[in-house]
């Protein structure tokens, strides 16, 4: 089932490598002999409005994520549907309305097969934002912006990782474009890179993007939202 308003999947014109038509950096490292590594991350829940928040993503090189997006492609194709998002998935709505429980597993599981053959790297940070509301004001003081701890943990812990397994470069990192969050994170980094110059050597770009074109997003928004809901 297609939302009202949406073109029917055969109509769309998705390129044969979804994520971007190869690389948007590859131009960086064309002279290079290594593979370029690119991570990809989405939030889940608020502050304000969740007991619990978290940020999560993958990391992978553009060729392990361009078999990623063909078969990420293919998969949507096979279900007509046009995006996995996990908001309309578990509740059933939207584009999976009528579709029943055991439907909807079986589906998902194929989305994370794909993301175990492909991917090099999971990570996702969390906090239990219920407790920290619980806590004396001075101590939620010294915790500061939950949503900021939660992006530079999930930074340092990406830059950890990726120097653990040997690549030497710096590593270009995509958001999910929404307006609200797209300021906010710009705004974090912009404070983070001037606190700890480091970062700003292993992380060469921080970009944002539409889930429905970038595939590795929706990878990212289904790791979040299983992270948080299992929290």
């Amino acid at each position: 089932m297609i939302e009202q308003g949406e073109k029917p999947i055969e109509d769309r014109n998705i390129s044969s490598k979804p994520y971007g038509n190869s690389c948007p950096y590859s131009f960086l490292w064309k002279h290079r002999r290594f593979e370029a590594v690119f991570a990809y991350f989405d939030e889940s829940g608020k502050f304000q409005d969740s007991d619990f928040i978290c940020i999560a993503g993958f990391v992978a090189d553009d060729a392990r994520w361009n078999v990623f997006a063909e078969q990420w492609d293919q998969l949507l194709r096979t279900y007509k549907v046009s995006a996995l998002h996990m908001r309309h998935l578990m509740p059933l709505k939207g584009p999976f309305d009528g579709w029943d429980r055991e439907q909807a597993k079986k589906m998902l599981g194929e989305f994370i097969d794909i993301i175990r053959r492909n991917v090099l790297i999971g990570l996702g940070v969390g906090m239990d934002t219920k407790y920290l509301r619980s806590m004396p004001p001075d101590v939620r003081k010294q915790i500061g912006d939950p949503q900021y701890f939660c992006f530079q943990r999930i930074l340092r812990l990406l830059v950890k990782k990726v120097e653990e397994s040997g690549y030497k470069s710096s590593v270009p990192i995509t958001f999910d474009d929404t307006e609200e969050h797209a300021v906010r994170c710009y705004r974090m980094w912009s404070k983070l890179r001037k606190l700890h110059p480091e970062l700003k050597q292993a992380i060469s770009a921080i970009t944002f993007a539409d889930d429905e074109i970038f595939y590795p997003l929706q990878g990212a928004n289904l790791l979040a939202h299983q992270t948080r809901d299992h929290q």
